[in-house]
């Protein structure tokens, strides 16, 4: 048996399939999906430990002096799987926990002053032009409302963009504002489907 190809296979196949894996979630954040990215960790530790008696057989079965150094090189392999799985654990948090407000406008005249207040914070978004939108995304907010300010035709306008937040919630809001003043908020959650 060649022990040396096998421990680069056994670095490499985690990387594969768990990258596979987070680009599947990412592009359709389907649940299944979630529980294969769990099963890829535990098929990466597996890999990690059969990987790492390879490389020992590898080195122990052979003569020549630079066994040891020409291991180094699945050995890296072996051990780069444990922060990209750390690195896929943490994007995949962020996305789901991550806030999107997408506002557009459908008036006939640019939007200028429009505010997101968190309860602590103000976030002043960029002008958004008319018939155009805008998409910001916010890592967290503290815990509580968030709500949209802003001026049109001289009435300054407010209301709800996300009723209550907590941590590990994130979701997505739309917020439409009409010409004739009224504004609509549709929300989404960012969990998988």
């Amino acid at each position: 048996m060649n022990f040396y190809r096998a421990s680069l296979i056994l670095g490499v196949l985690p990387l594969l399939v768990g990258g596979g894996v987070l680009l599947s979630w990412f592009m359709t954040k389907a649940s299944w999906l979630t529980l294969a990215g769990l099963y890829t960790i535990f098929f990466g530790v597996a890999c990690f430990v059969i990987g790492i008696g390879c490389v020992a057989a590898y080195i122990a079965r052979g003569s020549e002096k630079n066994r040891v150094r020409k291991s180094l090189i699945p050995l890296t392999l072996l051990i780069s799987n444990f922060p990209a799985a750390l690195g896929a654990v943490y994007f995949a948090e962020y996305e789901v926990n991550k806030y999107v407000i997408e506002i557009n406008n459908q008036t006939s005249s640019p939007v200028e002053d429009f505010r997101v207040i968190d309860g602590k914070k103000e976030y002043k978004i960029s002008q958004i032009q008319s018939g155009g939108s805008v998409t910001e995304v916010y890592g967290n907010f503290p815990e509580g409302v968030v709500k949209y300010k802003f001026t049109y035709d001289e009435v300054e306008l407010e209301g709800l963009i996300f009723g209550y937040v907590t941590s590990g919630t994130g979701r997505t809001a739309i917020v439409t504002i009409r010409e004739n003043g009224d504004v609509s908020v549709e929300e989404k959650s960012n969990k998988a489907n």
